[in-house]
């Protein structure tokens, strides 16, 4: 499977993916907020932190999540998860254990781009490919038409100017996937996924979560040459 995701036809090409880290920023343990002046030091610190990231070209996309799961997210650019944490650890949310680090290894082209500004941000749409708890089973050969299909479709979906990066994660059964929509019509969305063959057979389910990051960060999907 994963070495058809990565292939992904014409357009999002073995060659050119790269392997990132998706560092998701759970809720932790720790739920007592802090007094107002406390959590306003913590929070100007996990800004700085995150901005610093992303200035140094370490993050390549950083922001919130509007999910219960998912309190925002950091694509960063490393090899690792270790690399990832190590970046990560002295988050001042991470350390006092408000929140906690989900990192799992990202295959994509690279489509990002850097914004004029960091805290200038806007809302795209990302979407988690998930295996249904109790997925139906296929022929090997039936199975492989349908991962045809599943990505003829998010190449259809990427030169239509709705899909702007997408391939899949190579650590984690019920996660399989990720995309990221350049569209911000969210009808449209729907409805150029819901013909994917996978999504038809009940094979994945498509989670769609709000993303506030910075604006000029994704960008139209175009081929590389």
């Amino acid at each position: 499977m994963l070495a058809l995701l990565a292939g992904l036809i014409t357009g999002y090409q073995a060659s050119k993916m790269v392997t990132m880290q998706l560092v998701f920023l759970r809720p932790g343990e720790n739920m007592n907020p802090l007094p107002k002046n406390l959590h306003e030091v913590a929070m100007k610190r996990h800004l700085d932190g995150l901005k610093e990231l992303w200035s140094s070209g370490q993050a390549v996309a950083v922001g919130p999540m509007e999910s219960s799961d998912y309190e925002g997210l950091v694509v960063l650019n490393v090899k690792t998860a270790e690399e990832a944490r190590e970046l990560m650890k002295n988050d001042p949310f991470v350390k006092s254990g408000a929140l906690k680090l989900d990192i799992v290894p990202w295959m994509l082209e690279n489509t990002f781009r850097k914004g004029p500004d960091f805290m200038d941000v806007e809302k795209i749409w990302f979407g988690i490919f998930e295996r249904p708890k109790n997925a139906p089973q296929y022929p090997s050969e039936k199975l492989k038409e349908l991962q045809a299909g599943h990505i003829a479709n998010l190449q259809k979906m990427a030169n239509d100017g709705i899909l702007s990066a997408a391939g899949p994660l190579t650590s984690d059964e019920k996660r399989r996937g990720i995309l990221v929509f350049f569209s911000k019509d969210i009808n449209q969305i729907k409805k150029a996924v819901a013909i994917d063959p996978l999504i038809r057979a009940k094979r994945l389910e498509l989670k769609l979560i709000p993303w506030w990051t910075g604006k000029g960060t994704v960008v139209q999907y175009k081929p590389s040459s």
